[in-house]
Order: structure tokens, then sequence, then C-alpha cells
């Protein structure tokens, strides 16, 4: 072997290999689902010019967002502990309803693209040849609405980030009028905690939900504009529903509260992925 050809393998096996996307980096455990990671060949299709998007580490909003429940918990024996929220009140209330315009962008565009991905598929008489891939229905319809979330990825995890350190004000603000935290302590705390989680799990769960409308929306109509404005429709309809049950009358009540303002937000979108993604795969195994 002459010297250029060893000096051949050493430049190859020196090489490094290209990056991973993100989420195939991660430890096992911590690694996005497959239908969900950039390299899901469904996800990359749909994804164009967004197919490098890379959102920002989100375990230190989760780590601040533990720390807070944790002194949300010590204010029920140290109550000046929820005096360190004062300085965030106004910030918070100047803050949120930007906050919530830029959320129901994201919301609408995650509906409209995955509606029009889905309808893409029935113009181009292309989702029976997907279909013969060895994905199922399920995976297929889950890429596709990973596409919509990952193009809308960079605003959603500002988004993200504005809820973990300003939401607590506001739901302090809000509960603490129901229960004082001077009368009713533990029960308080309690709420603004549980309101806090579900405020972040929302954020996860009804991106989720408008995609998986949209998908069943496109399924059934392949005309763009139809199939985008339904998918539109149906969101803004979720919403008026949810301001609707929170106006049941359940007086003082923690468990009918609870019910209302935690329990409602968080099983209707489960219930309506589920739905809307088994529907979607009936209406495209009939057809």
């Amino acid at each position: 072997m002459n010297i250029q050809e060893q000096r051949g393998e050493n430049m190859v096996s020196t090489t490094k290999d290209e990056p991973a996307l993100w989420g195939d980096e991660l430890p096992q455990r911590f690694q996005l689902p497959k239908w969900a990671k950039q390299s899901n060949p469904i996800v990359r299709r749909h994804l164009g010019m967004y197919w490098k998007t890379v959102p920002p580490d989100v375990m230190p909003l989760l780590v601040a967002a533990a720390i807070q429940v944790g002194l949300v918990l010590l204010a029920a024996w140290a109550p000046f502990i929820l005096d360190l929220w004062t300085p965030l009140v106004v910030a918070s209330v100047l803050a949120m309803p930007l906050a919530y315009y830029a959320y129901m962008r994201v919301l609408v565009n995650v509906a409209i693209h995955a509606a029009d991905v889905m309808s893409q598929e029935l113009r181009n008489d292309t989702l029976n040849l997907l279909r013969t891939t060895p994905l199922d229905l399920r995976d297929i319809f889950l890429g596709k609405i990973a596409a919509a979330l990952w193009r809308e990825m960079d605003l959603w995890s500002v988004l993200f980030g504005v809820a973990v350190f300003f939401s607590v004000p506001v739901i302090v603000m809000n509960y603490a009028v129901m229960w004082p935290p001077t009368e009713y302590p533990l029960l308080a705390h309690v709420a603004v905690i549980l309101g806090f989680v579900v405020a972040l799990a929302r954020m996860v769960l009804e991106p989720m939900m408008v995609g998986a409308v949209g998908v069943l929306i496109g399924s059934v109509v392949s005309y763009r504009s139809t199939a985008m404005s339904a998918a539109m429709g149906t969101g803004i309809l979720y919403f008026v529903m949810l301001q609707l049950v929170r106006q049941i009358p359940v007086g003082d009540s923690f468990i009918g509260r609870m019910v209302l303002d935690m329990g409602v937000p968080l099983v209707l979108p489960v219930l309506s992925i589920w739905g809307a993604l088994r529907l979607a795969a009936y209406v495209v195994a009939r057809d």
C-alpha cells in the first residue's frame, strides 16, 4: 500500500459523520418518537426549507418550571414567597395578550398546513402510493402533523418560554380571588400548581389536536381552500366551547372548578386527537 492510499484511509477514518438531526442525537430514552423526528421521510418531504429548524433546549425551561412548582408549595408555609412573583405581575399582564395572539397564530398555521398537506395527497392521487410503504396509516398521519408542528417550532419555543416564566403570576391572581391563600393556604397553592402544569401541557396537546383535525379534514376534502378554512374554523370552535364550559356555574367548589379549568382542557384534546386519527384512518381505508 502506497503513502497516498494510507493518507486516504486516514482521512476517511478521521472524518466525522454528518451531525444528526434534532432528536436523533439524544439518549434513547429522551429521543422524540420516530414519527416526530426530522429524519422521518414523511416529515422531511413536507418541511422543505424548514427541515433544518432546531428548537432550543427545553430542559432548562422544564427545570425552571419545576423550581416554580416547588416555590409555590413552599409558599403554603412561607407566604412571603409569593411576593417573588410581584415584579412579574405587570409584565405578565402586558405579555399575555400578545402571547395569546401569537399562540392562536401557531395553532391556525398548524391546522392549515396539516389540512393542506393531507388534501394535497388527495389532489395528486398519491395517498394509495404512500400506503404501499412500510409505514402504517397512524405513522403517516402523525408524520404530517409533525411536519406542520416543525414549521412553527421557532415561534412555539418562544411561547413555551413565555408560558414558563409569565404564567404563574396570572394564575395566582386568578385563583387567589376564589380561594385567598390566607384562608385556604393549601387549596390555593394546589390550584396554582395544577393550573401551571395544565397550561404547559396544553401547549403540547392543542397543537397536536388542531393538526389531527386538519389531517381529518384534509382526508375528506380535496379542495385546498375548503380544507384550510374548515380546519381553522374547527380550531376556533374548540376555544369558544372551552370558554362556554368555563361559564358553567360551580360556585366555590374546588373539584368543580378544577374539572372545568383543568380536566376539560386536558381530556378534550386527547380525545380529539384519538378520534380524529381514527376517523381519518376509517375514511382513507374506506376509499
